[in-house]
């Protein structure tokens, strides 16, 4: 039997094929510069939160040599300033710069980047808590802003004469109790 298969149908398909490279290729392009975007924005985020933690090491060294604790004082100002470093290095690095500075690091001080990425990872922390205080603030917000559709539950009050239930209260019983007494 002859092979009946059309050429202009596997051109078709070919084209066909083309394009899906095509905008696949597109697609995965816009997903790479839709990562990069937001990771710029994070980036910037970071670094402003690495900056936050500097300050707050600076703020502690001095008070420690305030109260003349000049030891400890120096190691949080050396802390400080390590911070200070890696926020303007984040702020100012690529993507891929930071990660192939990351994986040199690594290699070859891996005890120095296992400090590195607890710090990151309490920054970034300390960065999500924030961040979800600042939109659970800002829902309150919106609820409290809100306008209400009706009026708020009526609370009970207790009937006139009833005794309340909070409170400290000291009752002192004097007399006797009713009911059958035995007699001395």
């Amino acid at each position: 039997m002859p092979d009946q298969t059309n050429p202009s149908s596997e051109k078709t398909a070919a084209e066909l094929g083309e394009q899906v490279k095509e905008v696949g290729a597109k697609m995965v392009d816009a997903a790479r510069e839709k990562v990069r975007s937001g990771f710029e924005k994070q980036q910037r985020r970071a670094a402003d939160e690495i900056s936050g933690v500097a300050g707050a090491l600076k703020d502690a060294a001095d008070r420690l040599k305030s109260e003349d604790r000049g030891g400890t004082a120096h190691y949080v100002k050396a802390a400080a300033d390590q911070a200070a470093k890696l926020a303007d290095q984040v702020r100012d690095h690529g993507l891929d710069d930071l990660v192939s500075r990351a994986e040199g690091l690594a290699r070859r001080q891996p005890e120095l980047f296992v400090g590195g990425a607890l710090l990151a990872g309490v920054a970034i922390g300390r960065f999500l808590k924030a961040s979800s205080n600042r939109r659970r603030m800002a829902g309150d917000i919106d609820l409290a802003t809100r306008p209400r559709t009706g009026a708020p539950p009526a609370r009970p009050e207790p009937p006139v004469g009833d005794v309340p239930t909070t409170g400290n209260f000291d009752y002192t019983v004097t007399g006797t109790t009713p009911g059958p007494q035995a007699m001395p």
